[in-house]
């Protein structure tokens, strides 16, 4: 019930590819954010994807190998640098260390407004939201039923289905 970066890049009408593939493809993005600053980790956090021009991205090797370092601990899912726009070259260094840390380094098609990733995102997490609240409301209705029931069988039965398990006591 997670949107993650594997679901971003199987969309095909985002126009993202991974610059480091296979790598954090199971991160979860909780939100999606345009920072051309230097620093986004001092502004976004867990679960952010990222999506810059490139303006934020230094230009020598250790510096983008920092950069990489620091959005990875401030929990930030991924970033996202639009194709043929303000980053310089990626240094080897930089990729290097994103397939250590299992930090997605994405790029999205020129063509393609960040605003519909950002939308994506948005859509995705709302329909998770969603999920679970329908399921909520399914636990409390078997609890209700059951609520004069001495058995806790049928009951735990119901709540093992709904959450796509099984519940023993």
């Amino acid at each position: 019930m997670t949107y993650t970066v594997a679901e971003l890049l199987g969309d095909p009408e985002l126009a993202t590819i991974s610059l480091t593939p296979g790598v954090g493809e199971q991160r979860e993005i909780t939100w999606a954010h345009v920072c051309e600053l230097a620093d986004p980790w001092n502004w976004l956090g867990d679960g952010a994807l990222v999506m810059t021009t490139g303006l934020g991205i230094p230009e020598g090797e250790d510096q983008q190998v920092e950069y990489v370092d620091r959005a990875h601990a401030a929990g930030i899912a991924a970033v996202s640098i639009g194709e043929k726009m303000s980053a310089p070259p990626l240094s080897q260094g930089m990729l290097a260390r994103a397939h250590e840390l299992g930090f997605p380094v994405l790029e999205t098609a020129l063509h393609k407004p960040f605003v519909v990733l950002a939308q994506a995102v948005s859509y995705a997490n709302l329909q998770s939201q969603q999920q679970r609240i329908a399921i909520a409301a399914q636990l409390y209705e078997s609890l209700t039923e059951h609520l004069h029931d001495h058995s806790l069988g049928p009951l735990l039965e119901r709540f093992g289905t709904l959450l796509g398990g099984s519940i023993r006591l």
